[in-house]
């Protein structure tokens, strides 16, 4: 803003034709929260709780004149976050094997408060023993249920071996006539696909004034899908038949019949579907909900008093 109460924004793009009186680049742009970018931009830190407490904080500077600076705490919007969660378990291996079982999820919910949302949801997603990943939404514009969508699902089975060709029939001898080739060996059948892994455990783990929290998460385990049987050999050819040679009055005799071929083997069976996995709601203490462990930002927001449900 100018000194007679005029605004001159600051251009993102330069034309070396008509220069902007005024460019990002005149400033020096700094956050502990986001970094900046030439065009104007800012890449904000991914993980939301770093910035649950704080907010981004912005600052901006004239290079050319230091003491014009402005400093600005934008709120976390967490619309755009992910809700939906797929997990799968390790394909069976070639050969028929059965497929490895989804991996086991928990999630843990909380309503918490924060210095921009008095009711904030808080998720913590984790898969076996892995590190939490956590999803935060605003209380007030979130659906009742169905929040978050959690998918585990076993492995596909493993494919089945392919059955082995058969042998082509020998061929017939010559002779007067000549004798016939002999069959084909007929293809061995294809071996069954291997059975699909189980779905993994899903448990969702609730403060224990706050049971219907449990709503918020669709958790959806699957069984794997059985793996395919493998082909069937195919049939050997039929042996040509034998050279017709010459008679005592030296006449042709006829050639033998060529062999029938082999039959080709049957597909194996596909394997079958995994089972599904169990599905639990645990309530817990909300001291003890998350971990001891929780990384500061979680704990900053764990310290702070809470609104009586």
């Amino acid at each position: 803003m100018l000194d007679d109460g005029s605004r001159v924004p600051f251009a993102r793009s330069y034309e070396k034709t008509h220069p902007p009186r005024l460019h990002v680049v005149f400033l020096d742009r700094k956050s502990p929260d986001a970094v900046s970018r030439e065009n104007g931009d800012w890449v904000t830190e991914p993980d939301p709780l770093a910035t649950a407490s704080t907010g981004f904080r912005l600052s901006a500077t004239l290079r050319s004149k230091p003491s014009v600076t402005s400093s600005v705490v934008v709120p976390p919007n967490y619309a755009c976050m992910p809700h939906t969660f797929a997990f799968w378990g390790a394909p069976g291996g070639l050969g028929g094997t059965r497929g490895f079982a989804g991996p086991d999820v928990t999630i843990r919910l909380a309503m918490l408060r924060s210095p921009f949302y008095d009711k904030l949801y808080v998720a913590g997603i984790q898969v076996g023993t892995a590190p939490p990943r956590y999803v935060l939404g605003d209380a007030s514009s979130v659906p009742p249920a169905h929040w978050l969508t959690v998918d585990s699902q076993g492995g596909e089975g493993g494919a089945g071996l392919a059955g082995t060709d058969g042998m082509d029939g020998a061929p017939g001898a010559p002779g007067c006539p000549g004798q016939a080739g002999f069959p084909g060996w007929s293809g061995s059948d294809g071996r069954a696909g291997g059975d699909g892994g189980s779905g993994g455990r899903i448990t969702i783990v609730v403060p224990e004034d706050r049971p219907l929290l449990a709503n918020l998460v669709d958790g959806r385990s699957w069984g794997g899908t059985g793996g395919s049987g493998g082909s069937g050999g195919k049939g050997g050819r039929g042996g040509m038949g034998g050279q017709g040679l010459f008679d005592a009055n030296n006449q042709p005799c006829a050639g033998g019949t060529d062999g029938v071929s082999g039959h080709d083997g049957a597909t194996g069976l596909s394997g079958g579907p995994g089972a599904p996995g169990l599905r639990s709601i645990v309530v817990a203490h909300p001291k003890d909900l998350f971990d001891a462990q929780a990384p500061p930002g979680l704990a900053g927001l764990l310290e702070r008093p809470q609104r009586e449900p």
